[in-house]
């Protein structure tokens, strides 16, 4: 594949892992992407998706929308996804608050931080419950 053919890799990795039920061979083919593009947070985006509804390996996805979430250009609702999947998967409930805090800090653009902010307080408004 042409490692700049973005959508060889997602086309085949959705084919494979939705059409041909080969979640991991599709997973290998978003690694590919990840290795040549390493900075692209939709291969990750995309990737955590597939260990979710494909693999339901939750833990594999919350680490890829965390990653991905934190690089250039990543729309804040990745980090509301991974905070939301933290939330429900983990023993330590915190880590979403500490990482949502995390990206609010880090985050210059005011829509963004907006929802960032709005996740967070739905979070903490559960947590006291």
């Amino acid at each position: 594949l042409d490692p700049n053919h973005e959508t060889a890799f997602v086309f085949g990795a959705f084919m494979l892992g939705w059409e041909a039920k080969l979640p991991e061979e599709g997973i290998q083919l978003l690694n590919k992407a990840i290795s040549f593009h390493p900075t692209s947070w939709r291969y990750y985006y995309l990737r955590a998706f597939s260990h979710f509804l494909l693999n339901n390996n939750i833990e594999a996805a919350i680490a890829d929308f965390t990653y991905g979430a934190k690089l250039p250009g990543a729309p804040a609702m990745m980090a509301t996804i991974a905070a939301k999947k933290m939330l429900k998967s983990q023993e330590n409930p915190e880590a979403a608050v500490e990482f949502l805090t995390e990206m609010i800090e880090n985050t210059a653009d005011p829509i963004s931080k907006s929802l960032l902010q709005k996740r967070l307080d739905e979070i903490l408004e559960k947590l006291k419950r």
